[in-house]
């Protein structure tokens, strides 16, 4: 008993004081002076978990004073707000960034490449098709404008910014009734462009189309940046990170075995092994969300203890089914839904009458309605 207390009294410490360090920070090698090597993989942009640890990589990386980032690619694209909002914080980095497409990045993985300072293609490779789709069905001709506006500003502004042609990128998202040509290539009209890494490094008048040059591995890219092989790091989610992401995934388990450990426990008398299955399931369902990067915090926990007890209240104290069950119900399970809500995406929503279910869809769906 003293174990389940002491462990779940370790869990809120650390969601109360918020303190990551201990788990973060303190067990990973320092970035100063180095490469930091950013591996996107086929399914990194559809893990919202994935951006989050992007992020925190990155302010490491300003904070520590690497000489650089190296965006390794291979994906078909992914989540398309959250890489919007990557977009930017990539474009706006004091340091040096590259990208490697090694061999895709297409959809929202060209996305992250044009945000460079640089891009280098493996041969072979491809990129472009950027296209936005909805992964929960057609998307509906107003908000599809809507949305291709949103995102061809940002993207001009980025591609102008890093010194990209603009052209090429608004070829890769947006269709058109008309033939287009770009460099050598012609993209014929409702169809969008793919460049292969033989196109994308074509000269023209003013520089390559899109990609400086072909290189046959990563190594090959730092010795033309000037980077040194030996300073090279691959950045890797730590362990605890890992762990509360993998918590954050089972939360609808978490629940289910939480309500099943406390209901053993009331047709039980006394405090066993019914009540410890149901502390520790709610804890780790809380602490694991939390460090996820989700609503979940200390005040969640609080809101759904006060749920419980006012349940308590209901069934031993007032007997029937009244006001104290129903609040308590919904103190309850509210407060376990909104805790698997993301913190940046609940702030970021407009709310601009899409209604409950598209709200739904766009906290619980990976994280995003839109793929790109």
């Amino acid at each position: 008993m003293k174990v389940v207390v002491l462990f779940l009294a370790m869990i809120v410490g650390v969601v109360a004081g918020q303190d990551q360090k201990v788990f973060g920070k303190s067990e990973e090698a320092s970035f100063e002076g180095k490469v930091v090597r950013i591996k996107i993989g086929e399914k990194d942009l559809s893990n919202g978990q994935s951006f989050k640890f992007w992020e925190r990589t990155l302010e490491r990386a300003v904070e520590e004073g690497a000489k650089g980032i190296v965006f390794d690619l291979d994906t078909p694209g992914g989540l398309a707000f959250p890489t919007e909002e990557f977009m930017s914080t990539v474009a706006e980095l004091p340091l040096r960034t590259v990208a490697y497409v090694n061999p895709k990045a297409m959809s929202a993985g060209s996305l992250i490449s044009v945000s460079t300072d640089e891009i280098y293609m493996a041969p072979g490779s491809k990129i472009g098709s950027s296209g936005l789709v909805n992964s929960m069905g057609e998307i509906d001709p107003v908000m599809r404008a809507k949305l291709e506006s949103y995102f061809s500003a940002q993207v001009r502004y980025i591609m102008k910014k890093k010194n990209h042609r603009i052209e090429v990128m608004e070829a890769m998202m947006l269709l058109s009734d008309e033939e287009r040509t770009i460099g050598d290539v012609v993209v014929k009209p409702g169809h969008l462009l793919a460049l292969n890494s033989t196109e994308a490094v074509k000269m023209m008048d003013d520089g390559p189309l899109l990609a400086k040059a072909e290189m046959d591995s990563i190594e090959d890219v730092l010795r033309a940046e000037g980077w040194s092989e030996s300073d090279m790091v691959t950045a890797e989610p730590t362990g605890f990170e890992k762990f509360a992401w993998w918590v954050a995934s089972i939360s609808g388990i978490l629940i289910l075995v939480g309500l099943a450990g406390g209901y053993f426990e009331m047709k039980t008398p006394g405090f066993g092994i019914g009540g410890v299955v149901c502390l520790v399931a709610f804890a780790l369902f809380f602490f694991g969300n939390y460090m996820a990067g989700k609503m979940a915090g200390y005040e969640m926990a609080a809101i759904f203890v006060l749920g419980l007890i006012l349940i308590a209240v209901e069934i031993f104290v007032i007997p029937g089914f009244g006001v104290f069950g129903i609040v308590g119900l919904i103190l309850s399970f509210g407060s376990l839904l909104y805790s698997m809500v993301d913190r940046v995406q609940w702030r970021n929503y407009e709310w601009s009458g899409e209604g409950v279910i598209d709200a739904w869809n766009y906290w619980f769906s990976g994280g995003d309605v839109f793929d790109v």
